[in-house]
């Protein structure tokens, strides 16, 4: 016995299952992109995590927390992740080790954010400063702005004659 499948039936499941690919492929980039961070903050000695270059730049650790605090409000704000994260007294961390776990935390409450918003609601239009963006811009975004920021901490390791760890993206 054969089964014919409606066109518009596989139309509706190719673009559902087209959607999967892009979660995965962002939670992984995603976990990269922390381990790639971590390493960048395990190579910066405990003295210079107030280093920074000009008067009007963040330090080497208000990079990180700046960064950290933004995913977890993309998190919170647009993809619906509750509750807030907490970062009470995260600007006055002078400990690699405090900052790191700052820094995993916000990784992973943005991940879970990502890994548990539905699918459908990656379309859902919000309202954004720099315009409306949908949810799956908002995942874009999470990813630049770390990307952004860490970019700026690998510069102050250079400055400090330290080595970068080697870069991997995907």
């Amino acid at each position: 016995m054969k089964v014919l499948l409606s066109p518009i039936f596989l139309f509706l499941s190719a673009s559902v299952f087209a959607q999967f690919p892009l979660q995965e492929e962002w939670l992984k980039k995603w976990d990269n992109a922390r381990d790639y961070t971590l390493e960048c903050l395990a190579l910066m000695p405990q003295e210079n995590l107030n280093f920074k270059p000009t008067e009007e730049e963040m330090t080497f650790a208000e990079q990180l927390v700046h960064l950290s605090k933004n995913m977890t409000w993309l998190a919170n704000a647009y993809l619906g992740k509750t509750p807030a994260m907490d970062f009470t007294g995260a600007e006055n961390i002078t400990n690699k080790e405090e900052l790191a776990a700052l820094v995993t935390n916000a990784y992973q409450y943005a991940r879970d954010a990502v890994e548990a918003v539905k699918l459908e609601d990656l379309e859902t239009v919000h309202d954004f400063f720099a315009g409306p963006m949908t949810g799956r811009q908002i995942m874009h975004l999470m990813q630049d702005h770390q990307t952004h920021h860490r970019g700026q901490v690998i510069v102050y390791l250079r400055l400090n004659n330290l080595k970068p760890p080697r870069y991997r993206g995907w």
